[in-house]
């Protein structure tokens, strides 16, 4: 209806918004102002930062950012503050913090990408050519049902390449002395070809050592495996640690120097939740076991909220 025509207006320099009929919905008080999309726009305050509200003028987003731009596709808004950027969700939440060092160009952005036929969803870091996370739900009839062999067929996410995005290719792990590591593992999808091959994307690879892939991240992927089996469902978060300054292999792609899992399930009626954070090295030292820390903690160093559809009173008694 009429609810999303709220049409931004300037009148004597200031802007404002107002309604099809040209009534004003809210008053002529910004420096500029967006249109509305799903439900938000972007605007600037006299004092020139910019703030995102909603349809009722409320700051969704306070007015303290540098730059901001409502990606309403995605329902992130890229964000900047005191000259490090992060990605917002559309109720204020960090999704990703505020501490990437680029403008918001598509040589270094932050995309979400649904990958259907592998039943995930991942954050696609342009900069670093893989995934920031990948998320997922793994049920015990994934883990019970094999219904094809892997056929180690790696190569460049055709969402990656058909949007035009940088991205990794597979000669770029050739002599690099890392390995293709999985975020989403192989063995997580292989009822059928289509969804294990879609494991293989590269922006589900992130490059290990090969003594943290082959040991300790093996075993921990089984643990999670025999957890689904035991439990139902498990829901999974992983990935490597893109923060400022990484080292990286030919052709750009970043090498983290910690891969993280955060996993939740549901135990009868209670929720629980555990995470793990194991260090890219050479020569990994102890077992999986010794890398286990509470999502909370997890959220901390990484500045990512997991769970976000839980609401914060089960997350609190989970975590």
């Amino acid at each position: 209806g009429m609810s999303e025509a709220l049409i931004s207006a300037e009148q004597n320099g200031k802007w404002g918004y107002i309604d099809g009929e040209g009534r004003v919905v809210l008053p002529f008080q910004y420096k500029w102002a967006s249109d509305f999309a799903e439900g938000r726009a972007v605007v600037v305050v006299p004092s020139g930062t910019y703030a995102l509200i909603d349809k009722t003028g409320r700051e969704i987003l306070p007015a303290m950012y540098e730059l901001m731009e409502w990606d309403a596709a995605h329902g992130v808004a890229k964000v900047s503050y005191e000259g490090v950027f992060g990605l917002v969700d559309r109720n204020g939440t960090e999704i990703v913090p505020l501490q990437y060092d680029w403008m918001g160009d598509t040589d270094n952005s932050l995309i979400l990408v649904r990958n259907e036929a592998g039943r995930y969803t991942l954050l696609y870091d342009t900069a670093y050519r893989q995934a920031a996370w990948v998320a997922y739900l793994l049920t015990r009839e994934d883990v019970r049902k094999h219904g094809v062999k892997r056929r180690n067929a790696f190569r460049s996410d055709p969402e990656v390449v058909a949007r035009g995005w940088p991205t990794a290719v597979d000669r770029d792990y050739a002599g690099s002395g890392f390995d293709r590591g999985h975020l989403l593992p192989s063995a997580d999808r292989d009822d059928s070809r289509a969804e294990n091959d879609a494991t293989f994307y590269l922006s589900n690879v992130s490059p290990q050592y090969p003594k943290l892939n082959r040991n300790q991240w093996r075993l921990l992927e089984e643990q999670v495996r025999r957890w689904a089996d035991r439990y139902d469902s498990v829901y999974v978060v992983t990935g490597g640690e893109l923060e400022p300054g990484l080292r990286r292999i030919r052709g750009g792609t970043g090498i983290p120097r910690h891969y993280f899992k955060a996993l939740l399930t549901r135990v009868g009626e209670r929720w629980h939740a555990i995470a793990f954070r194991l260090p890219n090295v050479a020569s990994p030292e102890g077992r999986w076991t010794d890398y286990s820390l509470s999502v909370d903690r997890l959220e901390e160093l990484t500045g990512i909220d997991f769970f976000p559809a839980l609401p914060d009173s089960i997350e609190r008694l989970v975590e």
